[in-house]
């Protein structure tokens, strides 16, 4: 907190997970408030890793956890094999086509109803993070995977299951109160909230730096111990989730929910440094009117028609609908790279890691530091700056994933893959302009609707994918590679849609 506003620093009380919290915030003369210190974005980071620790750790051991469940019920409807409980069915036997296609059935059913879990929670809970304060929602978010883990690992490995796939697909019911997608948008939230808009495309990279880092040890780590025993991963994502508990309740609320009570102060930067370089932003900022009237309820209900009528907002929610693509490109891959070119599933999460590998250099060091240089020394608008790496992004994405259906050897598939991680940086640039988009009392709510479209991708993205390799799976060649002809199809749209925005257009952050 800088001295110069120390002396006209009041004490606000606020509500945090139940109990009495007092919360510092400086205000100036002016009604200004500062951006809060540095290590609550290094918690946003932190919460951050733990959440995406847990969703990479747990995406080849439940492929493992699936194929073996699949597998025991098929040869326990054939009669011909005596198979002990508990015992673990050779990888072999699991490869026939029968029990891959029922593999890629289970998991693409799933898909869809996560989504259904992730679409119908997006909204609500964007608003109530308006309303009520990040930390609740993100808490609540958290206790969801926790559950449904709990209820997966029981049916498949306990005896509620039965070999039926219903009750695997029954677990989707707990991301009903909370999803990491509801949990990481929040996240994106309360960073937004905490860090002056000339730095936010930069901790935007490093938190998205995060999830790479994620993605690259994760994945080695599932691999490491996948053989030894399939519950140590689970176990270690576990802990994760459960650790984001005890990080949340140090942490300050970054919505000041009294806002909506009384005229929205401009925040004022915590540094020198940060004042300058918000002063140099200021002429790109779009003026706001002084007073906000009405309720909370209805500026909300306005964002959302707001929303619905602007061409770039909108351009950006069909970049972020065809992105979703991306996952289930890479869900294609690890199974199709089992079942065309023989490599074992705890090998396949490598290919993750190789992603990993490449986007963190690109993310944690050339993205921050090429945009700090052309912002600071060029005096080039971060605005056109994530333009750019979106239209770059999704060219490179449509590329790659021809390559990788194309990939006629295991060899030329990870030089695909490798280019194909160049592409990852689509979802957080479109996520930098959208926070640029708007205002800090509805940027949850927008970043709701952003999850909404993500979450509709993914419900047709995943299941689609997954179904046209289990069609693909019976022909021969280079046609097994469709699903990623398709996916590269969805990306040449998306580039050509993205030409269209207006980069006239100033940004609403005060």
């Amino acid at each position: 907190m800088d001295r110069d506003v120390e002396g006209d620093t009041c004490l606000f009380e606020t509500e945090a997970s139940g109990d009495r919290a007092i919360r510092r915030v400086a205000v100036g003369s002016d009604g200004g408030f500062a951006y809060l210190p540095l290590w609550v974005r290094l918690a946003c980071i932190g919460l951050d890793f733990l959440t995406q620790t847990y969703d990479q750790i747990r995406i080849v051991p439940e492929i493992a956890l699936f194929e073996q469940y699949v597998c025991r019920a098929h040869y326990a409807q054939d009669g011909g094999y005596y198979i002990p409980d508990g015992s673990i069915i050779s990888p072999e036997l699991c490869k026939v086509h029968d029990v891959q296609y029922q593999l890629a059935r289970l998991r693409s059913w799933k898909a869809l109803f996560d989504g259904i879990a992730i679409l119908i929670t997006a909204i609500p809970m964007g608003i109530l993070a308006d309303r009520i304060g990040r930390k609740k929602v993100i808490a609540t978010s958290i206790m969801g995977p926790i559950l449904q883990l709990c209820w997966i690992l029981a049916v498949c490995m306990g005896k509620l299951g039965h070999g039926g796939m219903e009750m695997v697909w029954a677990g989707s019911i707990f991301l009903l109160m909370g999803n990491l997608s509801s949990a990481n948008a929040t996240i994106y939230a309360m960073a937004a909230d905490s860090c002056p808009p000339s730095q936010r495309s930069r901790y935007f990279y490093y938190l998205y730096s995060t999830f790479l880092v994620c993605e690259l040890i994760a994945p080695a780590f599932s691999s490491a111990t996948i053989d030894k025993n399939l519950l140590i991963p689970f176990g270690v994502g576990l802990v994760c989730l459960l650790l984001c508990f005890p990080v949340l309740g140090v942490m300050p609320e970054t919505h000041k929910i009294w806002n909506s009570q009384r005229q929205n102060p401009r925040r004022r930067p915590a540094s020198p440094k940060d004042q300058n370089e918000c002063h140099e932003t200021d002429p790109l900022l779009s003026s706001a009117p002084s007073e906000r009237s009405g309720t909370s309820s209805d500026r909300a209900k306005h964002s959302l028609l707001a929303v619905l009528r602007n061409k770039n907002i909108l351009l950006s929610l069909f970049v972020l609908f065809i992105g979703a693509l991306r996952q289930g490109t890479i869900s294609v891959l690890l199974q199709y790279a089992a079942v065309r070119f023989g490599w074992p599933t705890s090998r396949t999460a490598m290919l993750v890691s190789a992603i990993a590998a490449s986007n963190l250099v690109l993310f944690l060091i050339v993205l921050p530091q090429t945009v700090a240089f052309l912002t600071s020394r060029w005096r080039i608008l971060p605005q056109l700056i994530d333009y750019n790496v979106v239209s770059a992004s999704l060219v490179i994405l449509a590329i790659g994933s021809t390559l990788m259906g194309l990939a006629p050897s295991m060899s030329w598939l990870i030089y695909a893959v490798l280019f194909f991680a160049f592409g990852y940086g689509t979802r957080v640039a479109v996520l930098s302009l959208i926070t640029a988009w708007t205002d800090e009392d509805t940027r949850a709510s927008t970043f709701g609707v952003a999850q909404i479209v993500e979450g509709i991708g993914r419900i047709c993205g995943d299941p689609m994918l997954l179904r046209i390799f289990a069609r693909s799976m019976r022909m021969e060649g280079v046609i097994q590679g469709l699903p990623f002809f398709v996916a590269s199809a969805g990306f040449g749209m998306a580039a050509i849609a993205w030409r269209f925005v207006n980069l006239n257009m100033k940004s609403k952050d005060k």
